[in-house]
């Protein structure tokens, strides 16, 4: 019996070692420690000198932009206004809110950009430091290209087509009217009313782009229909010309030749309407006092 149980005991010896010496026991990842963790008061030290680093770091760059920006020796001296053709140059430094005599280094170039935009006349902006003592203000202005009609109003065009302002006393008159179509039709995705607008800028485009032509129909309105296309109309020699949608160049040419044509014509009066679709022919309605002895309509031929 003896024998035996020190048998037992030698087995449970070298089980033991062998688990011990092979490395193949696996600690329990849920078994909690025991025991609390020791309070560090140099971690807790470090810390709160780093937050009070923090604080003295802030409250002095504070202090540093404070002098500066409030700083005498760093006064703007000149503002120069650069690209102005219709607005004073005071005008323009009161929209963007810098005068002679405030801080160089205070003025806030992005928010000075913004406010300048913010005027109805003023379509690009630039504004720029030059130190020691210089804001230089870069500005472009829309050029009001036509006048829209609309039922609540007339709106400047740009040349580039878009509607800028309202007119108000005192905006320029004398301008060709585009009529026809609404502010909140163009401001919609309808393709035909897009399409009807973009063709009446294009027919006014050709007109100014010739000169001569300019100056035959006089002040122009351009209305603008979305079935039938671009209709002038002017107090020139003739009162409406229908020129429909694209290859404006080629019908204004054509009214050019009948101008000519019915300009050596005894008894000449001015037109009530020329319809000119058709490149090929022209179909004219005379005045009332040419229409009495000479039929309501004619059409010409026009040969290339």
């Amino acid at each position: 019996m003896n024998r035996l149980r020190q048998n037992k005991n030698r087995r449970r010896r070298d089980g033991s070692t062998r688990l011990n010496s092979g490395g193949s026991v696996r600690r329990n990842r849920f078994r909690q420690r025991g025991g609390s963790r020791r309070w560090q008061p140099g971690a807790v030290l470090q810390g709160l000198g780093v937050g009070l680093l923090l604080a003295a770091l802030s409250v002095g760059f504070v202090f540093v932009h404070d002098l500066v920006t409030q700083s005498r020796s760093l006064v703007t001296r000149r503002v120069e206004v650069i690209g102005n053709r219709r607005l004073d140059p005071a005008a323009v430094m009161r929209q963007a809110g810098v005068h002679p005599g405030d801080n160089i280094l205070a003025v806030r170039l992005g928010q000075t950009r913004r406010q300048l935009l913010g005027h109805a006349w003023i379509a690009q902006a630039a504004v720029r430091r030059r130190l020691p003592d210089t804001i230089e203000i870069r500005i472009g202005e829309h050029t009001p290209f036509a006048m829209l009609r609309t039922p609540g109003g007339r709106l400047l065009v740009n040349t580039a087509g878009i509607p800028f302002k309202r007119w108000q006393p005192g905006d320029p008159e004398r301008l060709p009217v585009i009529e026809g179509l609404g502010y909140a039709a163009l401001a919609t995705v309808d393709r035909s009313a897009r399409r009807a607008y973009a063709a009446s800028l294009e027919a006014l485009r050709q007109v100014q782009q010739t000169g001569d032509m300019a100056q035959l129909l006089g002040p122009l309105t351009v209305h603008t229909d979305r079935d039938t296309g671009v209709i002038l109309k002017s107090s020139g020699p003739v009162e409406n010309t229908v020129l429909g949608y694209r290859a404006y160049p080629q019908k204004l040419d054509n009214l050019k030749r009948l101008l000519r044509h019915l300009d050596g014509r005894p008894g000449w009066t001015p037109c009530r309407r020329v319809d000119l679709t058709n490149l090929h022919r022209i179909v004219l309605r005379p005045s009332r006092a040419m229409a009495s002895t000479d039929g309501q309509k004619e059409a010409l031929h026009v040969s290339g």
